[in-house]
């Protein structure tokens, strides 16, 4: 798959310089920044989506731990604890899916 990217990405510069240089060389130029922004996007989404999916794992060992604790009269007695717990998480959850989506749009519009 890569190779095959490398290859139409090398055959449409030759064809490009082929029909004009100095088209060729303002669009590469135009390409660079946009490159350039990709990969910081990536970065920072790369860290956004780990931290996301941790908080789903936690919200997944709360949301266990309070189902099995309904079983028992304790769970009953810290109900609103539970509650509290899985909201606040879900809350973190929202924020970090919300960071995602401002930088797809900028990066979107971006490019």
């Amino acid at each position: 798959m890569f190779f095959r990217s490398f290859l139409t990405c090398v055959a449409t510069i030759l064809v490009c310089s082929f029909l004009s240089v100095k088209l060729t060389l303002i669009t590469i130029a135009g390409i660079v920044p946009i490159i350039i922004v990709a990969i910081f996007y990536a970065k920072a989404t790369r860290n956004l989506w780990k931290e996301r999916q941790d908080q789903n794992s936690l919200l997944g060992q709360v949301s266990t731990e309070a189902i099995s604790n309904v079983r028992t009269v304790k769970g009953f007695s810290n109900e609103r604890n539970e509650e509290d717990k899985y909201r606040q998480i879900n809350q973190k959850i929202y924020n970090i899916g919300k960071k995602i989506a401002m930088l797809d749009a900028a990066f979107t519009g971006f490019s």
